[in-house]
């Protein structure tokens, strides 16, 4: 029997939250700019997305709602503007500019296959890290220490809920790690994932 918790004044499978439920835990009890982040974003993806599903091995929905509070957080407090002034299709724009590369058409020969994975691969970083790049320069002018991309530990912690998000989108398993999940074996970092299906969205 599937363990049941009481949200929102109604029993839930404790591995589905209501998206807004877990923009909650996101948000960790802030009240001001980083808390309004993550409830607008949210209130863009729960109509499409009312649920989380955290027993998936990919949940998609929870890398989009992380990706995209971290962006709308990162302009809005660049612009010296509030959260909620940030339109979706602003966000949309931000990633579209820097999407990442479609896989390559099907070759005609091996060796054609393996020049063109390369070269692909090649772009696929390139943009990856330009994801990375950019959103923590957002990040960093709004006052955060965003660190760089590492490898996960224990001692990448953060009590900051924007570095938290962040670290818990950019930090990889480190080489030689038996990855837990596909989430793992992503080749790029959990926000390019995040926000690619972002994209994909609109």
């Amino acid at each position: 029997m599937s363990a049941l918790t009481w949200l929102g004044g109604g029993w839930s499978n404790a591995r589905m939250l209501p998206t807004v439920a877990f923009a909650e835990k996101i948000a960790a009890g802030d009240t001001g700019g980083w808390g309004s982040a993550v409830r607008h974003a949210a209130g863009w993806l729960s109509p499409q997305h009312p649920v989380i599903d955290l027993g998936r091995r990919i949940p998609l929905p929870q890398l989009m709602l992380q990706a995209s509070a971290l962006l709308v957080y990162g302009l809005a407090r660049s612009r010296g503007t509030e959260p909620s002034t940030i339109s979706a299709r602003e966000v949309v724009d931000w990633v579209t500019e820097r999407r990442l590369p479609p896989p390559p058409d099907p070759p005609r020969s091996i060796d054609e296959a393996v020049e063109m994975l390369t070269l692909w691969r090649h772009e696929l970083d390139d943009a990856a890290d330009r994801q990375v790049r950019d959103l923590g320069a957002l990040l960093r002018i709004a006052g955060h220490l965003v660190p760089a991309p590492g490898h996960r530990s224990l001692e990448r912690f953060s009590s900051d809920p924007v570095v938290a998000t962040w670290l818990a989108l950019v930090d990889t398993e480190a080489p030689g790690v038996q990855p837990a999940s596909m989430m793992d074996q992503f080749p790029a970092t959990l926000l390019s994932l995040g926000l690619h299906a972002l994209c994909e969205m609109a």
